[in-house]
């Protein structure tokens, strides 16, 4: 018997339906940078939704100017921009797959001449230092997020992925080694999380009940003032706030084992779907796999992942 019977299993999420639990995760391909970019995209996405992957990720997509990965860098934030990308999302449509987009600020890790993130902390691998947001600069970054979203459903994707992990923007605003603020962004957890909260809600919003929307969290940042397994527990719990969710959210940690050393950086991410139909992604070492084979018991609209010995 298959140690994974449920890996090649349809998922019924309710409004739409997943052919089998197996996501591709997200590709910086740079495609989207270069001349006729969505071309080169459209056949290299074609191929994998042939492949029968479940679940596509793509290449992070900047909500605004100040979060591109270049100056000429790929941004979703109105209709022409979203007309692009039907290409994308009708050949993998075609294969009977599914594709979500993927939101990234990069915060500090924007490559242009003045980076914006919480605090004016420079980072060790981008030459110029950040200033930080203003308060309203801070909502309108929000409310940018929704708008890049709700472009993504415009522009035919079944679901959009908020990156809230490896270091960018959201991650930013929730360790407390790159926000140093003393207003209600920054100082206790309840409101350095305050950020990644709004933007799950507003997103909400924007795209309506019947989408889905994945909200990717570190669960560990491995540096000295960065995220950690408690910490992120509520993290998650948030995103779900007033949900059954909870519960799942709270299971799945408890069963989860995390090794103490810094030097386990390599990490994988596992998909957990949840009873309201969004998503939370969190991080698992490879160095856990010898001893422990996790694997996702996806039923209709919630799951559990426990660690199978093997």
């Amino acid at each position: 018997m298959s140690p994974f019977p449920k890996l090649l299993s349809q998922l019924d999420l309710g409004f739409t339906t997943l052919r089998n639990r197996v996501l591709m995760g997200s590709m910086h391909t740079c495609l989207d940078d270069i001349p006729k970019g969505f071309e080169r995209l459209e056949a290299f996405y074609a191929e994998r939704a042939k492949g029968g992957v479940g679940l596509i990720v793509t290449g992070g997509f900047a909500p605004n100017r100040d979060s591109a990965s270049v100056h000429w860098g790929a941004i979703l934030d109105n209709e022409a921009e979203a007309g692009k990308h039907h290409v994308i999302t009708e050949v993998v449509r075609r294969e009977d797959g599914k594709i979500c987009l993927q939101i990234v600020h990069r915060g500090r890790y924007a490559h242009c001449t003045q980076p914006v993130a919480p605090s004016p902390l420079k980072s060790p691998i981008i030459p110029a230092t950040p200033r930080a947001f203003k308060d309203r600069e801070s909502e309108q970054t929000i409310d940018d997020f929704a708008q890049c979203a709700a472009m993504a459903r415009q522009g035919g994707y079944d679901r959009v992925e908020i990156m809230g992990s490896e270091g960018y923007l959201i991650n930013q605003f929730i360790a407390p080694q790159t926000n140093h603020r003393d207003d209600r962004w920054g100082g206790s957890y309840a409101n350095r999380v305050r950020f990644a909260l709004e933007v799950v809600r507003r997103t909400r919003v924007r795209v309506g009940p019947d989408f889905i929307n994945i909200f990717r969290l570190s669960m560990m940042n491995l540096v000295d003032g960065g995220q950690h397994l408690g910490r992120d527990r509520h993290t998650g719990q948030g995103v779900g706030k007033g949900r059954r969710q909870h519960h799942q959210y709270r299971h799945w940690l408890a069963r989860s084992a995390y090794p103490k050393s810094r030097k386990q950086k390599k990490v994988s991410t596992f998909l957990c779907s949840f009873r309201s139909y969004d998503v939370v992604q969190v991080p698992i070492t490879h160095k856990l796999i010898p001893s422990f084979i996790y694997t996702a018991q996806l039923w209709p609209r919630w799951c559990r992942v426990r660690p199978l010995r093997g």
